[in-house]
C-alpha cells in the first residue's frame, strides 16, 4: 500500500465523512435515531433552554441539502417526548435526558474506537489544521457555522 501522504486530502476527508455517517447510523439504528436527531438532541442538551433560531443555526451545516429541517427534527423529538417548548425556548424532558445519557454512552464508546491509536496531540493537530484550512478558504466565515 502507498503512503497515506500519496493520497489527496480530499479523498481522506470524503472517506472519513462517509464512514463516520454510516457508522453513526449503525450505532443509532437499534434506537430508531438518526445522526441528525442525535445532533439536534445534543444541541438542545448543551444549550438549554435554547431558542429555535439557535437550534436552526447550529444545525444549518448538518442539514445543508437534507430533506428535513431543524423544525422537522425538533417536532420529531417533541413527538417522542424528548424535548418540550416553553414559549420559544426548548429543553429536554426527563425522558429526553435519560435517552440522551444512554446515547451519549454509545457515542463515547464509538469515539474511543474511532480514535484508538490516535494520541491527544495528533487529534489536536488535526482539528487545529482543519480549522485553519477552513479559515484560509473562508476568511470571512460566510460558509462556516459556529459550533453550539
Amino acid at each position: 500500500m502507498s503512503s497515506p501522504m500519496d493520497v489527496p486530502l480530499g479523498f481522506w476527508l470524503r472517506t472519513v465523512d462517509g464512514l463516520f455517517d454510516s457508522s453513526m447510523d449503525d450505532l443509532f439504528a437499534a434506537d430508531g435515531v438518526t445522526r441528525r436527531l442525535w445532533q439536534l438532541l445534543s444541541t438542545v442538551q448543551r444549550n438549554q433552554p435554547v431558542a429555535r433560531s439557535v437550534v436552526e443555526d447550529a444545525m444549518a451545516t448538518s442539514l445543508d441539502g437534507a430533506a428535513e429541517s431543524a423544525g422537522d427534527l425538533l417536532s420529531d423529538l417533541q413527538r417522542r417526548g424528548w424535548v418540550e417548548p416553553n414559549d420559544d425556548l426548548w429543553q429536554l424532558t426527563e425522558q429526553g435526558r435519560s435517552v440522551h445519557a444512554g446515547l451519549q454512552r454509545k457515542v463515547a464508546e464509538h469515539r474511543d474506537r474511532m480514535f484508538r491509536d490516535v494520541d491527544d496531540e495528533a487529534y489536536r493537530t488535526t482539528v487545529e489544521t482543519l480549522a485553519q484550512i477552513t479559515r484560509n478558504l473562508d476568511p470571512e466565515g460566510k460558509s462556516s457555522r459556529q459550533f453550539r
